[in-house]
């Protein structure tokens, strides 16, 4: 039986650096284990109002703070399979 580890990553508000990644490679690699990553992403609903609205336009803020995040956990993703793969490591 194959053992698994697992990683989850947030993205909000501060995403891990890419030193998370190589750790959790490493300990997959020294474990002789499959590595799973999973990748948090925000999903802020927009519940602004029309003073909100005008004041801070709080709708785009959301959509960039769901978009940034969803970047951060691509790029996450993109990391820890690069380094998966360097390391001949699994990566579910």
């Amino acid at each position: 039986m194959q053992l698994l580890t697992s990683v989850l990553l947030p993205t909000y508000p501060d995403p891990p650096g890419s030193k998370v990644a190589s750790n959790a490679v490493a300990v997959a690699n020294q474990l002789g284990a499959t590595l799973d990553a999973a990748v948090i992403n925000v999903d802020i609903p927009d519940v602004s109002n029309a003073l909100s609205s005008l004041l801070l336009d709080l709708p785009a803020k959301i959509r960039e703070a769901n978009a940034a995040s969803r970047n951060r956990g691509k790029a996450l993703l993109e990391t820890v399979a690069a380094e998966a793969a360097r390391c001949k490591v699994t990566l579910t």
